[in-house]
């Protein structure tokens, strides 16, 4: 996919800078008599048109539609090769997590904790839409909440989980990535009460990296 993500790239702001030259013409063609040059440069490639207005005017509208559409004619390339490409990565982050760890994924857990209704089933892993809060650091995981609640205007205590995970998160701090749910957890919350939430595992990411999809 590194290919494909270089030419998508490409493909994308050839178009974009084309089109932005190609208008930028246009707009001064009658506005002066000199001629126009500009230049631009990304990644690896550098790229030069120079036009005049005898030019400019010697092409006739036709043309320069002509012109304006070989440039949008490249934006489609780039889409497509951005869509191809999600596609193949999504399927293949599924297909890992699938033979990994023997899980498909369910949704979203931070917009699952902010939902009064249903709840996560077993056999699925959930990654984040926003993201989660640390609410509390205890031995072996985190409490967490769903970093969308303010958001939405719902409080950050509406509804919380605990994330097995070997990595130290601190109170407060913002997280995402992919949990898969095992069952229920109970804890002693700060007020001394004793609280039972939805308990998930956080799942390690593929080591092969993507370049259309995020980890």
């Amino acid at each position: 996919m590194y290919q494909n993500r270089i030419l998508y790239e490409t493909a994308r702001d050839f178009a974009n800078d084309g089109l932005g030259i190609l208008e930028n013409q246009l707009e001064n063609l009658y506005k002066a008599h000199k001629s126009y040059e500009y230049s631009s440069k990304y990644g690896k490639y550098t790229y030069k048109l120079h036009f005049s207005k005898d030019e400019l005017e010697s092409y006739g509208f036709e043309e320069i539609n002509k012109v304006r559409d070989m440039y949008k004619e490249w934006q489609y390339i780039a889409d497509d090769v951005y869509r191809y490409s999600f596609a193949y990565e999504l399927t293949k982050e599924k297909n890992y997590y699938k033979n990994k760890y023997g899980a498909v994924l369910g949704g979203q857990l931070d917009l699952l904790l902010l939902s009064p209704y249903g709840g996560p089933e077993t056999g699925k892993y959930y990654n984040t839409h926003g993201y989660l809060t640390v609410t509390q650091a205890i031995p072996g995981g985190v409490i967490v909440s769903s970093g969308s609640a303010q958001a939405f205007g719902y409080q950050t205590h509406f509804k919380h989980a605990f994330i097995v995970t070997s990595k130290n998160y601190v109170t407060g701090q913002n997280i995402t990535g992919n949990f898969q749910y095992i069952g229920t957890y109970s804890y002693i919350n700060p007020l001394k009460a004793r609280v039972t939430v939805w308990k998930f595992k956080e799942l390690n990411p593929p080591s092969e990296r993507f370049y259309f999809v995020a980890k």
